[in-house]
């Protein structure tokens, strides 16, 4: 006897069908004397055993969360509105776990004074984690915004105290928001630390930053020595904002401005805290005297120290800054 194909199946085959690909499970409760049958898929999904066996609607309700039980019971609205029953609800596994149910309906037979709600179950707990996901990215894409326009301001206000001509001050607000906007896209690809909180890499931070030098071919020579330490995701604009200071420092007075100059960065990961140091050395012995001059004029600039001080402050860092003969010595100490 021939195959029958998909187009000579019953409409009740095809829907069959439909319902096992979508996970979907039917019911009937009847409204009037609150009794409830479903098939095998929606027994699945409510954790009862012989669902199709006629049983109080108390017994599918018993493992729905408290919280949920508004929304089903507006099956009742559906009834006096003529409209579609729609809910979304927790139904509690046998391991104690909660699982997203959607239920859809619709009334039946209210014309004749037996009203019947019919209809399905399926799983959406799937859905309902990206929606949480996505609400969660939501308020911390608003929070890093609302803390960037604060840095901004706080950056402006410092600069308007201690700047001592338009152009320096134009520069390092230049420089301070392409870090800030570097951080940003950093902060887009956050892994998760050992408490399960969001964290940023700092080698990240450091490659990011001095680019521009570990790329281009020739000197100053740069290296960065990471342990793929990683700090708090709310740390790393203050970090960034720290490390751009730093390398604009060390083009204008230091080992960054000197082809025969060279920067080595080293991230030491402690019990308690991270070390971060900042070795400069400027390889022409003739260029060291004028290389320390101008490097404590650029430590006594009022925006650049202020600055310094505001992310060390953020950081919650401890920082030690030596001009040693050979170059600036910076060790930066945070805590986890």
């Amino acid at each position: 006897m021939p195959t029958k194909t998909l187009l000579e199946t019953s409409a009740s085959e095809r829907c069959a069908l439909a319902m096992d690909l979508g996970g979907m499970g039917s019911f009937v409760w009847s409204l009037d004397d609150n009794m409830a049958v479903g098939d095998a898929r929606v027994g699945e999904l409510f954790g009862i055993e012989e669902p199709d066996r006629p049983r109080s609607a108390a017994d599918f309700l018993a493992r729905v969360h408290d919280d949920d039980i508004d929304a089903l019971m507006a099956a009742k609205e559906a009834i006096e509105n003529d409209a579609d029953y729609i809910a979304d609800f927790r139904v509690q596994r046998d391991d104690g776990s909660w699982r997203w149910l959607t239920g859809r309906g619709r009334v039946v037979g209210s014309e004749h004074g037996q009203p019947q709600l019919v209809g399905v179950n399926w799983d959406v707990s799937h859905r309902k984690e990206q929606e949480s996901r996505l609400e969660m990215l939501a308020r911390e894409m608003n929070h890093r915004v609302k803390n960037a326009f604060a840095v901004m301001l706080a950056l402006i206000s410092l600069g308007s105290k201690s700047a001592t001509d338009a152009k320096s001050f134009a520069e390092t607000i230049k420089a301070q928001i392409k870090a800030m906007s570097d951080a940003h896209l950093i902060s887009a690809r956050p892994g998760l630390d050992e408490g399960g909180e969001t964290s940023f890499s700092i080698g990240d931070i450091l490659r990011t930053a001095l680019a521009p030098w570990i790329e281009r071919p020739g000197a100053p020579r740069v290296t960065i020595e990471d342990d793929t330490s990683r700090l708090p995701v709310d740390k790393l604009s203050a970090l960034a904002m720290l490390v751009y200071e730093l390398a604009t420092n060390a083009v204008k007075y230091g080992a960054l401005g000197r082809d025969e100059g060279s920067l080595s960065v080293r991230i030491e990961s402690g019990d308690d805290d991270i070390m971060l140091c900042w070795i400069e050395t400027i390889g022409d012995t003739r260029a060291l005297r004028t290389s320390q001059q101008e490097n404590a004029k650029g430590v006594k600039a009022g925006f650049g120290s202020m600055l310094i001080q505001h992310c060390t402050s953020v950081l919650q860092a401890k920082v030690k800054r030596d001009m040693r003969p050979e170059g600036l010595l910076v060790e930066l100490r945070m805590p986890k």
